[in-house]
């Protein structure tokens, strides 16, 4: 068990790893929600549409003198290089625009202070740290970690709406 000489350090700790959850979980629901389901909802309908179109000029081929539209994709390559895009663009989404690259420095160094969490607690299971010195790192990274994500949350909700 993890601070065990300490109850106020084991109190941290969890604590720590209770909001540290929390704030992993909401971040990578965000991206998801936003940056990945987004664009890849956007493509399925665009292949469904084009499935349709398909199978509808399919049925329709008796009369050879009828016009039919241009497939939305003419072939396999066409469907990949619009999966290419939507790549792209789930991967635009998830970098910080320019005019945002101050808030995303923010939360990547929420991000790196949690790294530093997680490598104290590794060195402390592993024993490479004792729990006095552990407990002293364990308050800095604590006070570090709340400072950054406090401006952060402060930052997203003084955000524009969209």
């Amino acid at each position: 068990r993890l601070f065990s000489s300490s109850k106020s350090s084991r109190q941290l700790f969890e604590y720590f790893l209770f909001a540290a959850h929390g704030f992993l979980s909401a971040l990578s629901s965000y991206v998801s929600n936003t940056a990945i389901s987004g664009n890849i909802d956007a493509f399925l309908a665009m292949v469904e549409a084009a499935e349709s179109q398909s199978r509808s000029q399919s049925e329709n081929e008796t009369d050879e003198n009828e016009h039919f539209e241009p497939l939305m994709f003419e072939d396999v390559h066409a469907l990949a290089d619009a999966h290419s895009r939507m790549l792209n663009d789930i991967l635009s989404a998830c970098l910080q625009r320019a005019s945002q690259h101050a808030y995303g420095d923010l939360l990547t160094s929420c991000l790196e202070v949690l790294l530093e969490f997680c490598t104290l607690i590794g060195d402390l299971v592993s024993r490479r740290i004792d729990e006095n010195e552990a407990a002293a790192k364990l308050r800095t990274l604590w006070e570090r970690w709340r400072g950054k994500v406090s401006v952060l949350v402060s930052i997203i909700f003084n955000f524009p709406p969209k």
